[in-house]
């Protein structure tokens, strides 16, 4: 969905994962709450690691 032109622009947020090796933030609508908890677990690893990648980036 993104334009041509943006799509070297495009990262997945897993891309930035520190401690886990999922390769996808998987969806947990149709799972149970511990299913959520894995995204949360993810999601806030990714968002951690974001934040190193764009320190390092405003540093360098």
């Amino acid at each position: 969905m993104c334009p041509p032109t943006h799509l070297k622009k495009v990262r997945r947020l897993a891309e930035f994962f520190q401690q886990h090796t999922d390769t996808v933030v998987p969806d947990p609508y149709y799972g149970g709450s511990e299913d959520f908890e894995r995204v949360l677990d993810l999601v806030e690893d990714g968002v951690q690691g974001l934040l190193a990648h764009c320190q390092r980036q405003l540093a360098g």
